[in-house]
């Protein structure tokens, strides 16, 4: 996968640069905790107005994920090895999205970084990024598509993710005879292989603070919905690709999906063979 850069996605990134130093900014008129932070967010979304310029002019691929790993070309370390990670996690600072990754070996790396670069680093971790991370804003395809694409390659990666939050509290279990998700309460829905209907993911504007996308496991009594990030996805996924006719697009869809939108991925016709289907609106 190639990650390059989108001119349309960089001057809408530029405006919204401009209106998180000023919310910063205002910030640092109010009271001490909240004059800290607005800071601290004056600093780190000011720094776009020199990435965001840089990036504009850059050809070629920006970010690469091939079998052997990762490597952000903007930040010049080279390639990280999928071996050297210990885990790779999504994390956001008010609506923008970082590929995280934690590393065995973090100083290999790190004193590879420009030296331009350690003001940021402060600045980052001082807001709850690691170190090494990976923006995708002003990149097309983008986070999503990045995500969906580390998912469709089943274990190869899936090993390497860290939990996300409140996400990995809801765990799915899978059996010869059902799947059920158990939820943070202790609710626990479930729906037998023998009796699924239909397979749908639906997508939410909601994210990132709370689960945006989920998986809806429909039965002809109840069913059950996990959202994406579950402890134990990635064997659902697995599972459910293994259903005659399932639409592997219709999934990829909804993984570049932010608005409201259901994604039929399979269905039981009447004779008990799978039917696929388009997308539609939620409702």
């Amino acid at each position: 996968m190639e990650c390059y850069p989108s001119k349309v996605k960089l001057l809408g990134l530029l405006a919204l640069t401009c209106v998180m130093v000023g919310v910063s900014y205002f910030c640092t008129t109010l009271g001490l905790l909240a004059q800290v932070v607005g800071w601290i967010g004056v600093g780190f979304f000011a720094l776009g107005f020199i990435a965001i310029p840089v990036m504009f002019f850059r050809t070629g691929p920006q970010v690469l994920i091939t079998d052997e790993g990762i490597e952000d070309r903007r930040l010049k370390i080279g390639l990280i090895r999928w071996e050297a990670i210990r885990s790779l996690s999504i994390r956001s600072v008010e609506s923008t999205k970082f590929l995280c990754i934690e590393l065995f070996d973090p100083e290999t790396y790190l004193s590879r970084l420009p030296r331009w670069t350690r003001p940021l680093r402060v600045v980052t971790e001082a807001l709850g990024i690691p170190a090494l991370n990976i923006g995708f804003s002003g990149l097309s395809p983008g986070v999503k598509e990045m995500w969906a694409y580390l998912q469709s390659r089943g274990p190869h990666v899936p090993a390497l993710w860290a939990a996300l939050e409140p996400e990995h509290r809801f765990v799915v279990r899978l059996s010869d005879s059902e799947v059920s998700c158990e939820r943070p309460d202790g609710t626990v829905e479930r729906v037998s292989w023998a009796d699924l209907q239909r397979v749908e993911v639906v997508t939410t504007d909601e994210g990132p603070f709370v689960p945006d996308v989920f998986w809806v496991l429909h039965g002809t009594d109840g069913g059950c919905a996990v959202p994406q990030g579950a402890t134990g996805d990635s064997a659902l996924l697995e599972r459910l690709q293994t259903l005659p006719g399932f639409d592997n697009k219709a999934f990829i869809d909804a993984m570049t999906c932010a608005s409201d939108r259901r994604f039929l991925c399979w269905q039981r016709s009447e004779s008990g063979i799978a039917e696929r289907h388009g997308q539609g609106p939620v409702g």
